[in-house]
């Protein structure tokens, strides 16, 4: 006799091979590709993600998962998002270091992992990576001091410097002062900025009487260029600035030197698209430089209105490939809909017909033993009389259960057990824990995020919050001291993580309980 339980394993089992045999599978993807981008707090760095999603959209013979984080500015963030990427197992990584140390194990141990690493603007001081690709920033600093000389002949020059620590602050650095320092007519006093627009502001407002004498400012970029221009108008000053990025948009360099708010600067190309290009060729198995040089021109008075005439033109030129590409893709999209929707139908039609088949079954299974039951029942009850029982025993017929297993729960419960136990130390890893449940780093990564949906990383860091959030409420710790007590090395990361988890500050949810 059929068992109930058997016709729903049938059911479930010819489900899922008209499902399987019948439903279009999206394709795996060829390669993962990962980005480990320091900041992303200015157009130029914008500029330089736009151009990879650009060229990763003329990609059509491969099917490539781009995956993009952002440090924030952070170098223990960039730390973790590059651990991220080497325990996931990616198949290159592309990184735009914060600093040049920081960095040097994390991608010490990727580099071990055979994982292709192509290093872009900044350097990292390591000889581990692939490729480098940049414009020579050295070569930049001295195109600066050249044009200075050329533009004032003598007097006091002010650097605004970028990031202490990058590499592109130092080698601007190094070839400017090189050409200045060999011209006795001139004197330079450098100020320590950040790249952004505001750390130009405040050098500028703080050391307002060093611009007094001054005849010239080298900034290490437009950014920093525009900030010192803005406090000078305030303080009624004009001197000759001078910037390097020379990115096209309303009020960066090319539109800042042909309005006259600058007077030069530097094309320093983000390489974005020629990132993509040289990751593909590794990918393909291709040798290519081990260091990429990008061209820079230098953007005056004398080429600024051209430059940017024919920057608009490519720019607006841009806009429609991009909308050519977005109509293809959508075409694509739209015609596999259509195939996916009447195939949904036709397998929807198959399912409705095995349900009912096997629904009569059932029903005509239960009748058969129903009937079986009362007949055992009625022979049992004759029995009970002819041995003169006042009252028979009824025995209750067993319901049928059906029992759902939840595969990998308790697996699931025993890693999350291990993290509350170990979430306090700050060197907690996912290999750790890998190693703790005897897996590797990739099957580790897959697994979690299979059971749980989230990687091993977001559940480390929610344990974290949620313990400081008890804290924060049950103690009168200092917040960097909980910080630390729940695993964080970096204060100011644990506060931006808690206020994205929780919507306020620590400060704000310390006030906030009632």
């Amino acid at each position: 006799m059929i068992k109930i339980s058997t016709c729903r394993n049938i059911l479930l089992l010819l489900s899922l091979l008209v499902i399987y045999s019948c439903v279009p599978k999206e394709p795996e993807y060829d390669y993962t590709i990962a980005f480990s981008q320091c900041t992303m707090d200015d157009s130029w760095r914008e500029q330089m993600l736009m151009e990879m999603n650009r060229e990763l959209s003329l990609v059509k013979d491969k099917k490539i998962n781009f995956i993009v984080r952002n440090a924030d500015g952070s170098n223990a963030k960039q730390q973790k998002d590059v651990d991220f990427f080497t325990d996931m197992g990616v198949d290159l990584l592309i990184v735009s270091p914060h600093e040049s140390a920081p960095l040097v194990d994390h991608l010490n141990r990727t580099y071990q992992e055979d994982i292709p690493i192509i290093v872009i603007d900044r350097k990292i001081n390591s000889d581990n990576y692939t490729t480098y690709i940049s414009a020579n920033n050295h070569a930049l600093g001295m195109k600066v001091g050249n044009e200075v000389v050329r533009a004032i002949k003598e007097g006091h020059i002010v650097e605004i410097k970028g990031l202490e620590g990058s590499s592109p602050c130092m080698e601007r650095a190094s070839g400017f002062h090189d050409i200045i320092s060999a011209n006795r007519a001139f004197a330079i006093s450098s100020l320590d900025g950040d790249w952004t627009e505001q750390s130009a502001i405040d050098l500028v407002n703080s050391n307002a009487e060093l611009f007094d004498s001054c005849q010239a400012i080298f900034a290490h970029n437009d950014y920093m260029a525009r900030g010192a221009l803005m406090a000078l108008k305030k303080l009624s000053k004009e001197i000759p600035i001078f910037g390097i990025d020379g990115l096209y948009g309303k009020n960066l360099g090319i539109d800042l030197v042909r309005k006259g708010h600058l007077m030069a600067s530097f094309s320093y190309p983000t390489g974005g698209d020629k990132a993509i290009q040289v990751a593909l060729q590794l990918l393909a198995g291709e040798q290519v430089a081990r260091y990429i040089e990008l061209p820079s021109i230098t953007i005056n008075h004398t080429n600024a209105e051209d430059i940017y005439t024919q920057a608009t033109e490519l720019y607006h030129q841009s806009l429609k490939l991009d909308h050519q590409i977005q109509v293809v893709d959508d075409l694509i999209i739209k015609i596999g809909t259509r195939e996916r929707q009447l195939i949904k139908t036709i397998v929807f039609a198959l399912l409705i017909i095995i349900v009912v088949t096997l629904y009569s079954i059932k029903w005509y299974v239960l009748g058969q033993r129903q009937k079986k039951d009362y007949a055992s029942f009625l022979e049992k009850l004759d029995t009970e009389k002819r041995h003169g029982d006042a009252q028979p025993s009824l025995e209750p017929m067993r319901s049928i259960v059906s029992t759902e297993i939840i595969e990998g729960a308790d697996w699931l419960k025993d890693v999350t057990c291990y993290i509350e136990e170990n979430y306090m130390n700050p060197d907690l890893k996912v290999d750790n824990i890998a190693t703790e449940f005897n897996m590797s780093n990739s099957t580790f990564y897959r697994k979690i995020k299979a059971v749980s949906g989230y990687s091993a990383i977001q559940i480390i860091q929610n344990v974290r919050l949620e313990n400081a959030a008890v804290q924060l409420w049950g103690t009168n710790n200092k917040i960097d001291s909980i910080a630390f007590d729940v695993g964080f090395s970096d204060s100011k990361y644990f506060s931006k993580c808690f206020s994205k988890k929780y919507g306020k500050s620590p400060s704000v949810f310390r006030k906030s309980k009632v």
